[in-house]
């Protein structure tokens, strides 16, 4: 079964009736993979949930936006070597020794591949990490307003990160940042604001090829 681009993953009908975890179809991991992980991360979304953040794997997927990129295009950079070529993406191994050598090894990979973002990728913590504990982290951030809100003011104002409607929600939105670290803080700050319910990084789930 192809394995549709991220952009598709994140644009977006799956988002329809509610903010959820996107999915998209690809090839199996392998059932265990020995690796470190870093403190947890935790995303509301719009419950708080704790992952645990692979210190040893990137994932390089299409930019948002652009068009899909074979994979066997892709280079490696110092301290990221490929993994697995699959359709649309490359995982590579890392060795990260922290969550900031990590992020600058993603950032270093993606400004090596022109037309790709690098995802961070995240398992569910205290289980064995497969395909079904796995999950991607890229610059997609889901935001819901209040009832009430302007959503032409907060489109006007977070221009910057090209916001566009949900189908369906005239009050939620997905933002799109330059890479899943920034997606973090920005989904942070916008929790802040009056007019903001909830605001989290989207995820993304493989599932087996059927």
């Amino acid at each position: 079964m192809p394995t549709p681009s991220l952009r598709t993953l994140s644009h977006r009908s799956l988002l329809v009736s509610a903010i959820v975890l996107a999915i998209w179809g690809s090839a199996a991991l392998p059932q265990s993979v020995a690796a470190q992980t870093s403190d947890r991360i935790v995303i509301f979304a719009p419950e708080r949930q704790e992952y645990d953040l692979a210190l040893d794997e990137l994932e390089l997927i299409p930019a948002a936006g652009g068009p899909a990129r074979s994979a066997r295009s892709t280079v490696e950079v110092a301290g990221a070597r490929v993994l697995r070529r699959q359709e649309n993406s490359t995982v590579f191994r890392v060795n990260a020794p922290s969550r900031n050598a990590l992020i600058a090894t993603a950032r270093t990979l993606s400004g090596a591949n022109p037309g790709t973002r690098t995802a961070l990728v995240l398992y569910l913590p205290k289980q064995p990490r497969n395909e079904e504990t796995r999950r991607v982290m890229t610059g997609d951030v889901a935001v819901l307003l209040n009832a009430g809100a302007d959503p032409a003011a907060f489109r006007r104002d977070q221009q910057r990160y090209s916001p566009e409607n949900v189908a369906g929600l005239a009050n939620a939105f997905v933002l799109v940042t330059d890479d899943a670290e920034d997606a973090l803080d920005l989904s942070d700050a916008l929790r802040q604001r009056g007019d903001v319910q909830t605001a989290y990084p989207l995820l993304g789930k493989k599932q087996f090829s059927r």
